[in-house]
Order: C-alpha cells, then sequence, then structure tokens
C-alpha cells in the first residue's frame, strides 16, 4: 500500500486496535488503485492487529499525486491527534 499521509498518531491507532480487540468493525478506508485516500489510522492499525480493514474506492486529486509514498515510510507521532 501507499499514502500521502506522512504520520499517524500513535494514540489514535492504539484506539482503533483497542476497538478491534473489542469486536468493532472500523469504517472501510477509502483507497485509489493502491493508495490510501483515508483511514490511514485505521489501516495501520488493523495492520498491527492482523485483520485487514475493508476499504471502498476513494479519487486522489492530481495536485496530490506528487506525494504518494510508501506506507513503510510513514512516521508514527506519539502525540495525540484527537479523533475520539
Amino acid at each position: 500500500m501507499e499514502t500521502l499521509q506522512d504520520a499517524v498518531s500513535l494514540p489514535m491507532v492504539q484506539r482503533y486496535v483497542k476497538k478491534l480487540d473489542d469486536g468493532l468493525t472500523p469504517p472501510p478506508i477509502k483507497v485509489d488503485g493502491n493508495v490510501i485516500v483515508e483511514g490511514n489510522h485505521r489501516y495501520v492499525a488493523g495492520r498491527v492487529y492482523g485483520k485487514e480493514p475493508p476499504s471502498v474506492p476513494g479519487v486522489i486529486s492530481p495536485s496530490q499525486r506528487d506525494r504518494i509514498k510508501p506506507i513503510k515510510d510513514i512516521r508514527v507521532d506519539p502525540v495525540d491527534w484527537g479523533g475520539h
């Protein structure tokens, strides 16, 4: 997978992992081909948990195409970005 995002918030990923552990199904992530358009935290949480999140089609703005990078390059930020 690839992403447009530079980082994910560790506390947000942890909350999604907890929801998965509680048996909840997260909303689908949006992907354009192989690129995550929306749902990076849910994707990372699913990978950590061992359960891929569902996905639906999304669309990348042409002006954002030069920002695409491998998901392995995403940085984990220890700061809580909210999203409760």
